[in-house]
């Protein structure tokens, strides 16, 4: 089945989920009206993976390093792992779609790493650079980074400590976890600032203004050096701009 058509037939059936729980809990139907409109005004793309041929990469993905297949886990879901524990960063991109101020999110479960576990969403790719929102439960933080893609260089943007809402083995219970960010460019004639937001599991971790103009570009999900990592329902969408 064709991706596209797989994630619209996934937001929508996701969508009833949530209109026959919320039959059975308190709340309004505008509440209700208003949540759906939304997850469709979003026009976002979920990537499960469900339908992608096992022990290869996505067709809808480029691989630009690393070992990245889909596989079958312990459940019997198929879900996207990077699977190389060698050095070096691993990088999968999403093909053909670009956002200026997208929101994303992720579900990930670090399953190895001695120096470096899990990983992160990368936006504004390009040839010559990109961003990460990247998580690493043994440092207890959550760090935006931009990669100079020519030299190489990755440069770190801000560092964010876990603090006393979360706790770094929390992460590393061999379950999955969700990761969230919002990315709200600045204008184009680089005044003002590019806001960028993160959270686990629905916590705030991550609140960061970049100064001047942040392109825009393609997405994707990024693992360290040493980091074996599963990620599963990729959400992305373009958020309307003021």
């Amino acid at each position: 089945m064709d991706t596209k058509i797989f994630s619209a037939i996934t937001i929508l059936f996701t969508c009833l989920a949530l209109c026959a729980k919320a039959s059975a809990e308190e709340g309004t139907d505008d509440d209700l009206d208003d949540f759906v409109d939304s997850m469709f005004d979003s026009d976002g793309v979920l990537y499960s993976f469900d339908d992608a041929r096992p022990y290869l990469p996505p067709e809808d993905w480029d691989i630009i390093d690393g070992s990245w297949s889909v596989r079958p886990d312990e459940a019997g879901n198929q879900v996207f792992i990077q699977g190389s524990s060698r050095s070096g960063y691993k990088t999968a991109i999403l093909k053909d779609h670009t956002f200026i101020s997208p929101e994303s999110s992720v579900k990930f479960k670090s399953i190895s790493g001695e120096s470096n576990r899990a990983g992160g969403i990368i936006f504004g790719y390009s040839e010559l650079t990109y961003y990460i929102v990247r998580v690493n439960p043994l440092e207890s933080n959550v760090n935006v980074y931009a990669y100079d893609q020519p030299m190489m260089q990755r440069l770190l943007l801000h560092e964010s400590p876990f603090g006393d809402s979360m706790d770094e083995n929390d992460l590393l219970d061999g379950e999955w976890h969700e990761l969230s960010i919002a990315v709200k460019s600045a204008s184009s004639d680089e005044s003002g600032q590019a806001q960028i937001v993160a959270s686990i599991d629905g916590v705030s971790c991550l609140d960061f203004e970049l100064s001047g103009y942040l392109p825009g570009g393609r997405m994707g999900l990024w693992v360290n050096y040493g980091a074996v990592t599963a990620f599963d329902d990729f959400f992305v969408c373009e958020t309307s701009q003021e």
